[in-house]
């Protein structure tokens, strides 16, 4: 089964309530399949200036497992970005950067 399917099939499965133990195994499955597979969007530098400009009012958590409305790994919240949801950091950082320039 190749990744995108696997992860769709991991967010079905934690869009409805299932046991704390293999939501938190599922989710960290997701972040597992991230950080192999994810290419970068944007450069690290890019993500610490991100950071660095929203650090007053920026962040970053693990999405409680059995959060069905959110199967993601992580929440990062910004006064630019509001709530948005991905499966490791750099996913996330990406989006909150595409967020901010769309925003420009």
């Amino acid at each position: 089964m190749n990744d995108n399917l696997r992860i769709k099939n991991i967010r079905n499965v934690l869009k409805k309530h299932c046991p704390y133990e293999i939501a938190f195994d599922l989710k960290n499955k997701l972040n597992e399949i991230a950080n192999n597979d994810y290419v970068q969007k944007y450069c690290n530098t890019e993500h610490i200036n991100f950071i660095s400009r929203h650090s007053d009012y920026l962040s970053l958590k693990k999405t409680h497992p059995q959060s069905t409305n959110h199967p993601y790994y992580l929440c990062l919240f910004s006064v630019i970005t509001q709530h948005i949801y991905a499966d490791n950091i750099k996913q996330i950082l990406d989006k909150a950067i595409d967020i901010e320039k769309s925003k420009i």
